[in-house]
């Protein structure tokens, strides 16, 4: 059976008499917006758990803080900094992109900064949420609404261009800050990373300055898509009321939780099979290097097709990651772990910013996706502190993460019905 097509073929423009490839013309119309959330993107590194983690040990040093201790009060952090997102994620459906990035960049700024610190537990706390707040939960969700309120016709390309950010931040940020930390110490490190952030803010904002409108802004949208034209603007409340909400949720959850679960016990799986963290870590380049092709493959795809059709495909290599790391114990499952999780990576960051307003709309975007936002928040949170209690009754970590693949099976067979439904149907 053919899969639904949301949009004409789009053919090569002709410029000066020669063809030009869309992904050029795309990217030539647009690129103020375009280099202005993958700059979002990027920056929101800083709030990640791969660069928080970094200095955890120097931390637990200064406050005397147990492995336990850090780990409740990141659960903490996040919890609260995923409520108020919930809370506050819909002031991007009512205030200007500029205004948004303007007041998130800063934030950020100063929680690198008190980061660094040694004033006491509940300073240290107020950075650590701060900094999951304004990079975990503010940049990020508004990043994925301006992306998918901006880009109709084109979203699929839009996000795969712009969320590469993220993926570079993750090969990139880490490994440099490492390095600056080495020549000059990881305190001074963080001040650094403050000042950085507080003096880009105004070139960030002025790539923001004026605000891309598809429906009227002449020359830079392509064709939309005809049979999303009839998609009405779902309000928050009615989106919640539709149970195919938590249909796309349940499919769009699981490669945040997982991908955090597990790096966050890579340390004891390597223990476990005897292995040295380094060989585990050296595979990283690969999930980023097969994330970012797979973007942009997912984007044209989603572009030609809904992306509901793809909801319950992209858990496959998910769930396939997930059982050969968990019940192959020999050192080859790494790489192939790795090259899944990029796959699956590429096509959920793609589904991220685009299913929501192909779904429900784009007028109350904000709202409707900082309710997604918070969910994801919090499973990242919940995901590791699950598998410490199965680990702590004598489960196996083999058990545990074979069990996660499991679980991506159970959804994507429980999530399909509807998802084919809805990509027959608009």
């Amino acid at each position: 059976m053919a899969i639904p097509r949301t949009d004409n073929l789009r053919k090569a423009r002709v410029v000066g008499g020669t063809p030009a490839p869309f992904w050029l013309k795309f990217i030539q119309r647009n690129t103020r917006w375009l280099v202005g959330i993958f700059l979002v993107f990027f920056f929101s590194a800083f709030g990640q758990s791969y660069v928080v983690s970094l200095n955890f040990e120097e931390i637990k040093s200064i406050h005397g803080f147990t492995d336990g201790d850090l780990g409740l009060i990141n659960t903490v952090a996040t919890f609260v900094s995923g409520g108020l997102v919930l809370v506050f994620g819909g002031l991007a459906d009512r205030f200007s992109a500029r205004l948004m990035i303007a007041a998130s960049l800063p934030i950020l700024g100063v929680a690198a900064f008190l980061y660094q610190l040694d004033t006491g537990p509940w300073a240290f706390f107020l950075a650590l949420f701060l900094l999951r707040f304004a990079a975990h939960g503010l940049m990020t969700h508004v990043a994925f609404t301006l992306v998918g309120r901006w880009f109709e016709a084109s979203r699929g390309r839009a996000v795969a261009i712009t969320s590469a950010g993220q993926t570079i931040g993750q090969m990139v940020v880490p490994f440099g800050f490492v390095a600056i930390g080495a020549a000059i110490g990881w305190q001074l490190a963080w001040v650094t990373v403050s000042a950085v952030l507080i003096a880009i803010t105004p070139f960030v904002v002025a790539l923001f300055w004026v605000e891309r409108d598809p429906d009227v802004t002449p020359g830079m949208t392509e064709n939309r898509p005809v049979s999303n034209d009839h998609v009405r603007d779902y309000t928050r409340r009615e989106a919640l009321a539709d149970p195919f909400f938590y249909a796309v949720l349940a499919g769009i959850v699981p490669m945040s939780l997982i991908a955090n679960t597990i790096f966050f016990y890579q340390t004891t799986l390597v223990q476990f099979r005897d292995w040295d963290l380094a060989y585990f870590t050296s595979f990283f380049g690969i999930m980023a290097a097969l994330t970012i092709p797979t973007t942009f493959v997912a984007g044209w795809l989603v572009d030609r097709y809904r992306s509901t059709t793809f909801l319950p495909l992209y858990l496959i290599p998910l769930a396939v990651a997930c059982m050969i790391l968990g019940w192959v114990e020999a050192a080859w499952s790494v790489p192939v772990f790795m090259a899944l999780m990029g796959i699956a990576n590429g096509f959920s960051l793609t589904l991220f910013g685009s299913v929501w307003p192909e779904v429900y709309g784009r007028r109350h975007l904000g709202a409707i996706r900082s309710v997604v936002v918070m969910v994801m928040i919090c499973g990242t949170a919940v995901g590791p502190g699950v598998v410490g209690v199965l680990l702590d009754h004598g489960v196996s970590i083999n058990t545990a993460f074979g069990g996660l693949g499991l679980l991506c099976c159970a959804i994507s067979a429980a999530i399909s019905p509807g998802a084919v439904s809805r990509s027959r149907n608009g």
